[in-house]
């Protein structure tokens, strides 16, 4: 039976037949059965009253045997009507009967029912019950698959029948009949005449019909306002539905809407709808096309929409929630910034100190105030990211020299402006938020936005109140934990760039000074147990490092140093730490890292202490090995990098160290002293930050020096393992063709039947793929898998499109001529045997199919491919022609073989001037100034044929350039 329906109708709109009449139920309780005996000729008939008449269980053939008995005992027409349409009925109660029993046996169930109702018709054609029969006449046509037939019935039932109860139900079904036959303006005619009824549930059926009708006309912004009838007919007044069936209809009814807005460009039509914009639950709509725009890659489209919506509706409780929707889409898009825009206007718009209200309801103020406090957050981090990233440049251009130039102002610039920002966000959460539990976290960032933007007065205050500042309710737990000693800390280094800033000799200076030592005397009161208060109170060398006059803080030291043989340990450890850190800012770093070692002698080893002057000791012996390679002594470098295993073996710096030496063995293709330090690390380090890098370089080092299996092993383990998708790609392809340059074809078919699947970008590499599966499976002898490759190696290039290279259309010349030698390796196969009209065609078919692939690797314009398509082609006619004549021959007179003889020249000769047709092309490009090996055996081909022409030894030719 033909589909009649799409799956959206056959989901919401119920098939509409139903069966009516008195004694239809008495059947329908005979066949249910019953007490009592006798037969319908035995039962008493009262005219004047009709009773149900009911039966011992019968099948649908005794009934119809009882109603025929009753034809013979009644004369009266109407009654025999009834009866004969009752047995009609019966013929459609037993098909529909036998069709859910015999579900699938593709038969007819209701001719019996059909023919039954037509002779009703044609027997009683005046009767006023006719409409009935129609209705059922059209029913059985329909439940038969006769659209078309039940459609006519339809037809008629409604025209001569115009009163009928049941012609909303006709004229439902017609639409329905008109829709799926595509003739959408008819359709549209009749879903009208059903939303006109009464009947309202299928009338908004109807008008969900009518809009598709609509719809398909182009008339979109009609079948919109036909959608939004069935809105307002599903949607109670509170916004819910009645059920899971309306629930169904309401979402395919907004995404209808949404498809309609899309033709007509986006959320502005939704205004042309009258009173749909002012529906509480307009925002479906705009939610919907929102996500239509997203899953369709429209974001600009997406995000106007969902824009559209926030800046009409932004009071309401649906806002926020699109607000989110429309940050999500810029994400989604690859847009960050306008993320964080709509981020910070999420925060305008719906937070503290806006005029949203959020009043009684505190599950949703909750949800507003969480995603308030993370976009905060997030707002800060990201403006504090990029004003380090603009430090960072900044020191590029100072390293340079360019802090005079334009470039260095409008980045200097670019990092106040991200660091005020960051701050101000910071700052938002303290003052909206100030429970928080972040609240101590974000002041003390506030105050490194304002250190890093230089505003050091600033960061002192924010710094000092991390610091020292207490709750003033002392029952009120300290939130400022960790931050506290490092915030103390940071503030004794701000009021160190204060005084720089000012200048140590002005008096604003000099002021700035006496708040820096009074803010390291605090810091070591408060902290006592820090283990950086003991440099703290170093104050002289200390200001003075800080205000970077190292060289006086290095006489300062060396005073301190040696003045007093019995100073104390604790601050002869810290002098020695503030030399070596003043060396370390002199670039001076063999003697910074002299003073690190004489510091960390007077330490316990294994104690925290000793941990970090070690960290440093290594930090110096990385910068002098950088200082070294940058005077070009990488032998000098390397010899330092490797020292730190010895002298710092547990520093964070040591890995770094040992991976930077691998790097540098590597660049000095020394492979085997690489591969054992990155072996190393692999083993010792496999959590590093840097591990990652570990087996990459590893697989690299054994490629490079030869170690074809374990480095096609170390690749495939890096196409399973790593976590960049990228990485895995390429180590895949690589460890493939390692595989395959080591002879194990198995392997490599494997892994790059596994690429080739597994990834469609980008374009080359996937043509590569598929060119060594091809040249795999033919190394292996697999002609079947070695044609199925070389086919997808065509078809790849063919619908690259655009992203089509000279490589990729090389790729596809070469397969074509593969394809055709393969063809002509089969050409070779088939011999000619008598009789040649058995063995001739298919003989022709695989010169025919050799020809079409050497023709199409021609149609490239690749030089080599066309000239050595051209060549083979040649050779192959030649040898058709040659085969041709030494074809067995048949017995016949020698009359008759000179005749023979003579048809299979006529049918050879052809094939002797093709080949040499195509000979000269070749040789006509050598006179073009190109050459190339095809050419030449062109050339050698038509020596043989033309010695006089083609045999002189004096022809000089020209090699050209291919394609490779």
């Amino acid at each position: 039976m033909k589909q009649l329906y799409t799956s959206r109708t056959l989901s919401m709109i119920n098939h509409r037949f139903s069966y009516r009449g008195l004694l239809a139920v008495a059947v329908v309780s005979a066949l249910a059965g019953c007490s009592g005996g006798g037969t319908l000729a035995g039962l008493d008939y009262k005219a004047e009253k009709e009773q149900p008449i009911t039966f011992q269980q019968l099948n649908h053939g005794q009934v119809r045997e009882e109603y025929q008995q009753l034809l013979d005992l009644f004369q009266d027409e109407e009654l025999k009507e009834q009866i004969e349409r009752r047995i009609a009925d019966v013929y459609m109660l037993e098909g529909s009967h036998q069709q859910a029993v015999t579900a699938g046996q593709h038969k007819s169930y209701y001719q019996e029912a059909i023919l039954s109702y037509q002779q009703v018709l044609e027997k009683y054609p005046n009767s006023p019950d006719n409409a009935e029969v129609l209705y059922q006449l059209a029913k059985a046509y329909d439940m038969d698959g006769n659209a078309y037939k039940a459609r006519d019935m339809l037809l008629r039932l409604t025209t001569k029948h115009p009163a009928f109860s049941y012609n909303a139900e006709a004229y439902f079904r017609l639409g329905d009949i008109y829709f799926n036959d595509q003739d959408y303006r008819q359709a549209e005619a009749f879903y009208r005449k059903v939303t006109l009824g009464e009947d309202l549930k299928l009338a908004a059926n109807a008008h969900y019909m009518l809009g598709w009708s609509l719809y398909k006309q182009g008339a979109y912004t009609e079948s919109i306002n036909a959608f939004y009838v069935v809105l307002k007919a599903v949607l109670q007044g509170n916004g819910d539905v009645a059920s899971k069936a309306d629930e169904a209809l309401l979402k395919d009814t907004i995404h209808s809407m949404t498809l309609a807005l899309a033709q007509l460009g986006g959320s502005e039509a939704i205004d042309d709808v009258p009173g749909l914009a002012k529906q509480d639950y307009v925002w479906m709509i705009y939610q919907d096309l929102g996500e239509y725009f997203l899953e369709k890659e429209r974001f600009e489209d997406s995000a106007a929409t969902l824009r559209r919506y926030i800046d009409h509706y932004r009071k309401t409780t649906k806002a926020p929630e699109l607000h989110e929707q429309l940050i999500a889409t810029y994400i989604a898009a690859g847009f960050p910034q306008q993320a964080l825009l709509e981020k910070a206007n999420y925060i305008d718009y719906y937070g503290v100190g806006s005029s949203y209200d959020v009043t009684g309801n505190t599950a949703f103020a909750a949800k507003i105030n969480s995603n308030i406090a993370d976009y905060i957050e997030q707002l800060a981090t990201s403006y504090h990211a990029d004003g380090q990233t603009q430090l960072a440049e900044l020191e590029k251009l100072t390293a340079a020299n360019k802090t005079d130039s334009k470039q260095y102002r409008q980045t200097e610039q670019r990092a106040v402006e991200a660091f005020a920002a960051a701050a101000s966000f910071y700052q938002r959460y303290i003052d909206d938020y100030p429970a928080g539990e972040k609240v101590a976290e974000f002041t003390f960032l506030t105050a490194e936005t304002y250190f890093s933007a230089g505003q050091y007065e600033k960061a002192i205050s924010h710094y000092e109140q991390v610091a020292y500042e207490r709750p003033e309710d002392e029952n009120k737990s300290d939130a400022r934990g960790e931050y506290a000693a490092n915030a103390g800390y940071a503030a004794i280094i701000a009021h160190q760039k204060n005084v720089e800033a000012l200048g140590a000799d002005s008096r604003k200076g000099k002021r700035a000074q006496a708040a820096a030592v009074s803010s390291m005397l605090r810091f070591a009161e408060t902290f006592p147990g820090d283990q950086r208060s003991a440099a703290v109170l170093t104050n002289a060398a200390e200001l003075l490092f800080a205000l970077n006059e190292y060289q006086r803080a290095l006489d300062v030291t060396a005073s301190l140093l040696n003045s007093n043989t019995a100073t104390d340990n604790a601050l002869q450890q810290t002098a020695y730490g503030i030399a070596a850190h003043c060396y370390f800012q002199l670039h001076d770093y063999p003697k910074a890292s002299t003073h690190y070692q004489l510091q960390r002698d007077m330490l316990t080893p294994g104690s925290e202490q000793y941990q970090r002057v070690t960290e440093r000791l290594a930090t110096v012996v990385y910068k002098q090995a950088e200082q070294q390679q940058s005077e070009h002594n990488d032998d000098a470098a390397l010899e330092l990098l490797l020292s730190i295993r010895q002298l710092a073996p547990t520093s964070s710096v040591r890995v770094v160290a040992q991976y930077d030496a691998a790097t540098m063995l590597l660049a000095q293709a020394q492979w085997p002293q690489a591969i054992e330090l990155l072996r190393q690390l692999s083993d010792e380090f496999p959590r590093h930050e840097l591990a990652t890098e570990f087996p990459r370089k590893l697989a690299y080092a054994y490629e490079k020096s030869g170690s074809s299996s374990e480095a096609a092993s170390s690749y495939l383990r890096l196409s399973k393992q790593d976590a960049d998708a990228e990485v895995r790609r390429e180590a895949l392809f690589i460890a493939a063709k390692l595989y395959e340059d080591s002879g194990d074809y198995q392997t490599a078919i494997t892994l790059f039947k596994r690429y080739a699947h597994a990834y469609e970008k980008p374009f080359e590499t996937r043509m590569e793929a598929r060119y060594h599966l091809a040249t795999s499976y033919k190394k292996v002898g697999d002609k079947i898998k070695h044609l199925y490759w070389l086919r997808r190696v065509i078809d790849g290039d063919r619908k690259g499109g655009n992203l089509r290279t000279d490589r990729s259309r090389w790729l596809g010349a070469w397969a074509c001529v593969e394809y055709g030698d393969y063809f002509a390796w089969e050409f070779s196969q088939r011999r000619l045997r008598q009789p040649l009209e058995a063995s001739l065609p298919r003989k022709n078919e695989s010169l025919q199919s050799a020809t079409q692939r050497y023709q199409q690797a021609a149609d490239y314009g690749v030089l080599l491919f066309s000239t050595q398509s051209s060549f083979k082609l040649a050779e192959l006619y030649q040898k058709f022609a040659q085969e041709l004549r030494q074809a067995p021959k048949p017995k016949l007179s020698a009359q008759d073989m000179r005749v023979y003889n003579g048809i299979i020249e006529q049918q050879a000769q052809p094939f002797d001037h093709l080949a040499e047709e195509l000979h000269m092309g070749n040789i006509s490009r050598a006179w073009s100034g190109v050459f190339n090996e095809w050419i030449d055996r062109s050339y050698q081909a038509m020596a043989v044929r033309n010695p006089n022409r083609f045999g002189k030894t004096e022809l000089e030719v020209g090699y050209g350039d291919q394609i490779r």
